[in-house]
This record gives structure tokens, C-alpha cells and sequence, in this order.
């Protein structure tokens, strides 16, 4: 019997042995698309940024604008 359970011993670390590789590409494919998704919530995230400072340009022009013709030239 013990032989039998060697046996199973030997052939379960030989199938875990083998499928190692398989499980470490899944880890990779996982940790990818985990990556992926940050790089999108990052590009999101940058795309607001860039937004929000065009719009706060356009309000330091316009006040710029605003106070040049204010100020009395005379």
C-alpha cells in the first residue's frame, strides 16, 4: 500500500510540476489585466486633468482680458 501511495505522491507532484507553468501565465495574464486597467483609469484620469486646465486657462485669459480693460490707462 505503500508503494500505491508513493505512487500517488510521485504523480501529483508530477501533474503540479507540469501545470506550474500553466498557472504562472494565468498569474501573468491576471496581473496584465490588472495593469490594463489602471493604465485606463490613469489615461481617464489624465484626459480629466487636461480638460480642467484648459478650462482654468480660459478663465485666467478672460480674466486677464477683464482686468486689462479695467485698469485706467491715463
Amino acid at each position: 500500500m505503500e508503494a500505491h501511495d508513493d505512487d500517488a505522491r510521485y504523480l501529483g507532484a508530477a501533474v503540479h510540476g507540469a501545470m506550474r507553468p500553466v498557472l504562472d501565465a494565468a498569474a501573468v495574464l491576471a496581473d496584465n489585466r490588472r495593469l490594463v486597467s489602471a493604465l485606463v483609469r490613469a489615461r481617464e484620469e489624465i484626459i480629466e486633468l487636461r480638460n480642467r486646465l484648459a478650462f482654468v486657462q480660459l478663465e485666467l485669459e478672460q480674466t486677464r482680458a477683464t482686468t486689462l480693460r479695467e485698469i485706467p490707462t491715463g
